[in-house]
């Protein structure tokens, strides 16, 4: 019977062990790059239009996947140019923006490879003054389009898949050791 006791620690032990060796690595695994700020601040009103946005991150994330979109009152939705300097995002705004509400989806990829998302609003509260001829021939170019497939509006979860696995892994350790235990229970 003591046998069986301390075949049952050992397993008890190597279990524990395993569940809190993969509790510690989860959060490594599953660390992403975290957003800090934004120009203009998230629900700010602002009395002037601003010349770009621009996003501030924990870490510099890559080049590519950067993504910018604006959403005027209207619904009217302008996909910006982003350019990358060390953890800033600028996404310069051209044009004459409307008074009202506006949304900006950015969507970056943090160096670990995982995108990070977000939405970020502010208001324009005095009218901007009429677009000139050539303000209105540049802002051409950048064209709007109808939705915001290369920007995703919601934001990133602070719990990433890795937890899930490890939370995951830790039940199957624990019902596989219930399991075995309860096979060598069996005369």
């Amino acid at each position: 019977m003591s046998t069986h006791r301390s075949r049952f620690r050992s397993l008890v032990a190597v279990v524990a062990t395993a569940g809190a060796l993969l509790l510690v690595a989860a959060p490594s695994a599953s660390a992403h790059d975290v957003f800090i700020s934004s120009t203009p601040a998230n629900g700010s009103t602002l009395t002037s239009a601003p010349t770009a946005i621009t996003l501030t991150f924990e870490e510099p994330p890559t080049t590519s996947g950067l993504a910018v979109a604006l959403t005027a009152p209207d619904g009217t939705v302008s996909t910006l140019v982003p350019t990358l300097s060390g953890d800033v995002v600028t996404a310069p705004v051209t044009g004459t923006l409307a008074p009202g509400a506006y949304t900006v989806a950015w969507r970056v990829v943090a160096d670990d490879g995982h995108p990070l998302t977000g939405t970020l609003t502010f208001t324009l509260s005095v009218p901007s003054p009429p677009p000139s001829p050539s303000a209105a021939s540049a802002s051409g170019s950048a064209s709007p389009v109808a939705t915001t497939t290369a920007v995703d509006a919601t934001s990133t979860s602070s719990l990433g898949g890795g937890w899930w696995i490890a939370i995951g892994a830790v039940v199957v350790l624990a019902v596989g050791a219930v399991v075995l235990v309860g096979r060598r229970r069996r005369p």
